[in-house]
């Protein structure tokens, strides 16, 4: 793994403590105010619809609740780049960078569905994500997270965690512990992904799974030095794991 920020890398205690605050108050604040904005344009949807009854569809309520969220990942994330000066290179990917993206693509998938198969295995079935009630009423609305995936929660979601967060400890850490870091505030922030919370051995198999496609998409990052290898996997990976859900919500698989 390479580093290629251009601040030199600090080591040390102090250094490390300061990284590790920095990203913590970052992480925190941007985590209320992206779920705050998405709860406000959920509500402000839903009550229109209480208003002048439409029957606000569940493809609405899910744009409503993942682009305000995913737009202040991006905001944050732009303006803590251009504020700190933190470099997160991005350009159109070398055939390297898409052997790389490929092989890592399998790499994520092969590895959650380790980790489901060895739940089962164990007896321990995975909770439900919050979205498949919904889901069931309009499997169509599957569908859209493929759109949304890759063009929105994945440029977002990896500027934020990769470029930002990955970025920011990379400096003090160096680039493995970075990558573990980041890993396990990605999976943390998917906590709100799903219903049940009085469960926490059955959340931890999805959890993992994610953390495991996390470290993944670190890695690439890491690897590549090209922040659009990541999201173009994660946005694949997510938009597969879409269609796969409304084949089966649809009875085709």
């Amino acid at each position: 793994m390479s580093s290629f920020s251009p601040s030199p890398t600090r080591r040390g205690a102090w250094p490390a403590v300061v990284a590790l605050a920095v990203v913590l108050a970052l992480f925190a604040t941007t985590l209320v105010v992206a779920g705050v904005a998405g709860a406000v344009v959920v509500v402000s949807v839903l009550a229109a619809d209480a208003a002048a009854p439409g029957e606000a569809s569940v493809a609405l309520v899910l744009l409503a609740a993942v682009v305000p969220t995913e737009a202040v990942y991006l905001a944050v994330s732009i303006a803590f780049v251009h504020l700190r000066e933190l470099s997160v290179p991005v350009r159109v990917p070398s055939r390297r960078d898409t052997g790389l993206s490929l092989a890592g693509a399998a790499v994520a998938v092969v590895a959650a569905t380790v980790i489901f198969a060895a739940g089962n295995a164990a007896g321990v079935s995975p909770v439900s994500s919050a979205f498949e009630p919904a889901a069931g009423a309009d499997p169509a609305a599957l569908l859209l997270l493929v759109p949304l995936s890759l063009l929105v929660v994945a440029p977002a979601e990896e500027a934020f965690f990769r470029g930002v967060v990955q970025g920011r400890l990379r400096r003090a850490f160096g680039p493995i512990a970075s990558v573990g870091v980041a890993s396990v505030l990605f999976a943390a922030v998917h906590v709100f992904n799903y219903v049940s919370f009085d469960r926490p051995v059955e959340l931890l198999v999805p959890l993992a799974a994610i953390f495991a496609v996390s470290l993944v998409l670190g890695g690439l990052y890491e690897t590549t030095e090209n922040l659009a290898v990541p999201v173009a996997v994660h946005g694949a990976y997510n938009a597969t794991l879409a269609v796969v859900s409304y084949l089966s919500v649809v009875g085709v698989v």
